[in-house]
C-alpha cells in the first residue's frame, strides 16, 4: 500500500489530539486499535513493512513517535523515491491512496487541513504515474476534505482532473450552476476493462467503467468524512468493502 498524505493518518484513539477518525486510517489498517473497525469487519492488517507513507509532513507529536517506532517505510513524494519503495514490496499488489493535500497548500485553495509547503502539481502528477507504471496497482483512492464552496473551483478542478488522469482516468466537469457549485455532478470516463469497475455515488455523479488494473472512484461534495474526493470501489462490481476485503486477501 502507498499512501500519499500530507497527513500521517496514524492516530489511535489512545494518542488522537482531535479524535479524527480520518486520521487514524494507516494504523488501523496496519491492525492498531482493530476493536473500531477492523476486528468488526473481520479484516486482516496489513504489514507494517508493506505500507509506504509519501508526502507526510505533519504529524502529531504522539503520532510521530509511533511512526518513528513502527515499519511503515516514509519517503518523499516524488517518482524516485516512490519507485524504489515500491520495488521492495515485491511484486505484492498495491492499493494506491491520494490526499490532495499532499500538494503544496498555497497551490490549492479551501483545502479544509492545509499543511503548508509540499510537492507542486505536476511532480505529484509525475509520481502517480510513475507508481501506475511500477507497481501492479488493484486499486486508487482519491481524496480530500475541501471548506464549503471550494471544490468547484478552478484550481481545484485542474488538480482532481490532472491527478485523476495520472490515475489513468479521464474526468469530464458539466457546466454548473453557480447557486450550487459544491453538488452538481462530477463524470469521469475511463477506458473500459474486462474486470472491475467504478460505480456511480447517488447526489454526487456517475462514474462509467472502470481504470487499467486499477478501479478508482471520485466524489463531488465537500462532506467532513469525503469532501470532494473519491473513495474505492472493489473488482467486478463488488462494493468498497468488499474491494478492502480482496485487496487483503479476505475474499
Amino acid at each position: 500500500m502507498i499512501w500519499l498524505d500530507a497527513h500521517g493518518d496514524f492516530n489511535t484513539p489512545a494518542i488522537t489530539v482531535s479524535g479524527y477518525l480520518g486520521g487514524m486510517a494507516i494504523a488501523m489498517l496496519a491492525g492498531r486499535a482493530p476493536e473500531v473497525l477492523a476486528g468488526p469487519l473481520g479484516l486482516r492488517p496489513v504489514p507494517e513493512r508493506d505500507i509506504v507513507l509519501a508526502g507526510a509532513r505533519d504529524l502529531d507529536p504522539a503520532e510521530r513517535d509511533a511512526l518513528a517506532a513502527s515499519q511503515v517505510r516514509r519517503v518523499p513524494a516524488t517518482a524516485g523515491a516512490c519507485r524504489a519503495a515500491l520495488a521492495e514490496l515485491r511484486g505484492l499488489p498495491v492499493y494506491v491512496h491520494v490526499d490532495v493535500d499532499v500538494l503544496d497548500s498555497a497551490a490549492v485553495p479551501g483545502l479544509r487541513f492545509p499543511a503548508g509547503p509540499g510537492p507542486a502539481l505536476g511532480d505529484l502528477a509525475d509520481c502517480l504515474t510513475a507508481i501506475t507504471a511500477t507497481a501492479n496497482v488493484v486499486a486508487a483512492c482519491l481524496v480530500c476534505a475541501w471548506l464549503p464552496g471550494q471544490v468547484g473551483g478552478p484550481a481545484v478542478r485542474e488538480a482532481i482532473a490532472r491527478l485523476a488522469d495520472a490515475l489513468g482516468a479521464r474526468l469530464l466537469w458539466p457546466v454548473m450552476d453557480q447557486g450550487s457549485p459544491d453538488t452538481e455532478p462530477l463524470w469521469i470516463r475511463v477506458p473500459p476493462i474486462q474486470n472491475g469497475y467504478v460505480s456511480g455515488f447517488p447526489r454526487y455523479g456517475s462514474i462509467s467503467p472502470g481504470v487499467p488494473r486499477a478501479n478508482v472512484g471520485v466524489r463531488a461534495g465537500w462532506g467532513w468524512e469525503w469532501g470532494g474526493g473519491a473513495s474505492v470501489t472493489g473488482e467486478a462490481g463488488e462494493g468498497a468493502a468488499e474491494g478492502v476485503r480482496r485487496l487483503l486477501g479476505q475474499g
